[in-house]
């Protein structure tokens, strides 16, 4: 964020220790003395060149010659200046090479090197002076081998030069060498513009966003943040500027944004995985339950047709009857009774088969009238039983393709349903109609019941559900009847739904489709 009115910068200051003194050691290494002194006495015998008396410099590009100087240890003065040749580093020219390209291996290559470019400088002297006539004297060395001291480099800081010097000044990077009593000055020149340019680069990679940056000799009053970089014979100041004051701000609101984002992400998503864990567990739960009232209805249902068939037996084994028309009564009760068994026991088989997909059903072209009236001839007299009559009513239907004991096993559920729900009915009337609706030819049965609530007539197709709760039910029944009623439509690809009777009660109407 933008710095406050009247705020101070946030300033840090670096020390560029590259080419600091105190990192650096005297080094000393050896070489053969006839070499050493041929190469010294070549460079101090070489005509052409004058010993400099005003304000000493070094060249720069181009020239690959700088100055070397002999030095009186006790007067501090220079006693004598002669031109050396520049050493290589790496067989790379240094004498304007940017300051922070001088690294520490760079000066161990030199080291290493300093012996290969003093030998062949040794060399080419001896051939210079073999042409010239110049006569070196021998002198007898006790060793043949001779040390030459190399110390530190050291920045010299000479005023002058560019007007936008950041250093106020050239700089010169110089050291000390020694070759017994001989004293040389060797060094380069600081490539200024090379060191700002890559500064500048270095800078502008790391740079954010809605920021800018100069470099300077002093820290700017309107920067953000200063970082001052010390080179020990100078420094350079890195001054960065808000050119965008609310960048940060807009940078933390997106990612506010985004952290609010995942968060509701991640919370709805937990949310819906407790509803729909909520809504597995409630599943389970009233399944469980429904198998419940499945378990009882079916003992109920089993244990009245059997009671009421071994109270017939025993009476007729008995011989307690004594009225021939009163023993065709049992006889009558014993059947229906079985077929009740009957119907109860091929629902519960029809259901598992249709569960474990092991049903299997036999579509064959027939007439749908027969079928449905030869199922209510049979459930005439249940019918009857309870009180109810059956009134069919077909319509004239082209022969289809269907499954006869499927459709056996709707129209029955459909009547039983109708007879155990419309008991307390004032009309006691069961009609049965067949149409041809389209693609569809269509079984209804009708009855004046009290009708199923609205609210439950996408339910009572479902698998154990019982209108009423099965300790308080009056009504008989397993929850499978409309189950499999369903479940033979849609093998016929068909459907099957609930209507309101006038004036009151319920018409089941299931949809078989007609295939040619």
């Amino acid at each position: 964020e933008p710095k406050a009115k009247g705020a101070k910068s946030r300033r840090v200051q670096y020390q560029i220790e590259s080419l600091q003194k105190q990192e650096q050691q005297v080094q000393v290494i050896e070489q053969q003395r006839d070499i050493a002194l041929s190469n010294v006495r070549y460079r101090l015998k070489a005509p052409a060149r004058q010993t400099q008396t005003a304000e000493p410099s070094l060249p720069g590009r181009g020239d690959r010659q700088i100055e070397a100087e002999e030095q009186d240890p006790l007067e501090g003065q220079v006693t004598r200046t002669e031109p050396v040749r520049e050493p290589r580093i790496a067989g790379e020219e240094i004498t304007d090479i940017a300051m922070d390209e001088i690294s520490t291996k760079d000066k161990e290559l030199y080291t290493v090197n300093q012996q290969e470019d003093i030998k062949s400088d040794a060399i080419e002297a001896q051939q210079q002076i073999a042409l010239s006539g110049v006569e070196i004297p021998q002198q007898a060395a006790p060793e043949d081998t001779v040390q030459i001291r190399i110390e530190p480099f050291a920045p010299i800081v000479v005023p002058g030069g560019r007007d936008d010097s950041i250093f106020a000044g050239q700089i010169f990077l110089l050291r000390h060498v020694q070759i017994e009593n001989e004293h040389l000055l060797q060094g380069f020149q600081l490539n200024e513009q090379r060191l700002i340019e890559e500064i500048h680069d270095s800078a502008s990679r790391f740079i954010r966003e809605g920021m800018d940056f100069c470099l300077g000799k002093t820290e700017n009053k309107d920067a953000a943040y200063s970082a001052v970089m010390d080179f020990g014979f100078g420094s350079v100041t890195l001054n960065m500027m808000e050119m965008d004051p609310h960048w940060v701000g807009r940078q933390i609101g997106k990612l506010q944004v985004w952290y609010f984002s995942i968060v509701t992400v991640v919370v709805i998503a937990m949310l819906l995985v407790i509803l729909s864990l909520w809504r597995a567990m409630n599943a389970q739960v009233k399944l469980a339950e429904q198998k419940d009232d499945f378990i009882s209805a079916v003992s109920h249902e089993l244990r009245t047709p059997l009671t009421s068939i071994r109270m017939y037996a025993e009476m007729l084994e008995k011989d307690w009857v004594k009225s021939q028309d009163k023993a065709r009564e049992y006889y009558k009760g014993m059947r229906q009774e079985s077929e009740r068994l009957s119907r109860l026991i091929e629902n519960v088989l029809d259901f598992s088969r249709i569960q474990k997909g092991r049903k299997k059903y036999s579509f064959v072209l027939g007439d749908l009238n027969e079928s449905v009236k030869a199922v209510t001839e049979v459930m005439r007299s249940y019918a009857a039983q309870a009180g109810f009559t059956i009134q069919l009513e077909p319509a004239e239907l082209e022969p289809i393709t269907f499954d006869a004991d499927a459709v056996t096993q709707i129209v029955i559920n459909l009547l039983d349903n109708a007879i155990k729900y419309a008991h307390n009915a004032e009309d006691k009337t069961i009609k049965v109609r067949t149409r041809s609706e389209g693609q569809f030819v269509v079984i209804e049965v009708e009855d004046h019941g009290p009708g199923i609530l609205h609210k439950q007539q996408d339910k009572v197709f479902d698998v154990f559900y019982r209108c009423e709760a099965e300790a308080t039910r009056q009504t008989k029944g397993t929850g499978l009847g409309l189950a499999l009623v369903s479940k033979f439509a849609q093998a016929h690809d068909g459907f099957v739904e609930i209507l309101i009777a006038k004036p009151h009660g319920a018409i089941l109407r299931v949809g078989l489709a007609i295939h040619s």
